[in-house]
């Protein structure tokens, strides 16, 4: 959080560490809590030999901890390939204007006093609110919540104002994650690569407020410098539901490609 703040922005760890003996729990759960930073590295040794001395130390792939610890793996890595588009507009306005991707709670809520003294949660973006379980054989921690705001566990659909402390269940394959309400989130398919699906579908999760609310999806081909000359697409979502929902949408260029809006904690089917 601390690099975030200081002008790098493309932060990680090494995910599940590299050296030292490691338990199936203890992997799943430095899986959740890193599987959204702004990167992501599986470092692992393979043994030359049976007999090297390193070889039960530092094999981190992740089927070698079980099968129940591969599927927690591939729950948050699938997870994280659907959020692509988030990211990768999250990137940019890092590149753009030196925005972290990954912020203390300070950094959005400064004005709450109880936030700045949180070190063991994170904001990804402006939307969600990441609380990793980092006690050895706890299924459950204490949330904070930033005042200013309403937040909606991103599992259950559960509401919470802002400026409290929450009790979050979390067993083993849960990692706490909560959403602020009025947020827009792009997904995509997690199992499409970025090269070959340049217009994927994307599904848009929307937990409409009272307040007009927008999110602005940034995309470039991923792979050439063209973004340079201005070969990118910007394109805003906003909604509000004040007395009736109401979503817009609309993009600085064409792109051939089906939209869906999901819509959370709305009392009534939306019209189109």
């Amino acid at each position: 959080l601390s690099s975030g703040l200081s002008g790098m922005p493309l932060v990680r760890t090494d995910l599940a560490g590299l050296f030292g003996d490691l338990d199936p729990a203890r992997y799943a759960r430095f899986v959740e809590s890193q599987a959204l930073h702004p990167m992501l590295m599986l470092f692992t040794y393979i043994p030359g030999s049976a007999t090297d001395k390193y070889a039960p130390k530092v094999d981190r792939r992740p089927w070698v901890y079980g099968e129940e610890t591969l599927r927690n793996f591939r729950k948050y890595l699938q997870f994280r390939h659907s959020l692509v588009p988030y990211f990768y507009t999250l990137a940019e306005e890092a590149h753009a204007s030196g925005t972290p991707m990954l912020r203390p709670l300070l950094y959005a809520y400064p004005h709450d006093p109880q936030s700045w003294g949180i070190e063991d949660e994170y904001l990804v973006g402006p939307q969600m609110l990441v609380a990793p379980v980092m006690t050895e054989g706890a299924t459950a921690r204490d949330v904070y919540l930033p005042a200013g705001d309403d937040w909606v566990d991103y599992w259950s659909d559960r509401e919470y104002p802002g400026g409290q402390k929450i009790s979050y269940e979390a067993p083993s394959d849960v990692l706490p994650l909560l959403v602020r309400r009025g947020a827009i989130l792009p997904f995509q398919d997690p199992l499409l690569t970025n090269s070959d699906h340049p217009n994927p579908v994307l599904t848009w999760r929307v937990y409409p407020s009272s307040r007009l609310e927008k999110f602005v999806l940034y995309e470039d081909d991923g792979l050439s410098q063209d973004y340079k000359q201005g070969k990118s697409t910007r394109t805003e979502v906003s909604c509000q539901d004040e007395t009736g929902l109401e979503i817009r949408i609309r993009a600085d260029a064409h792109r051939d490609r089906k939209q869906t809006f999901e819509v959370h904690l709305l009392g009534a089917a939306p019209k189109i």
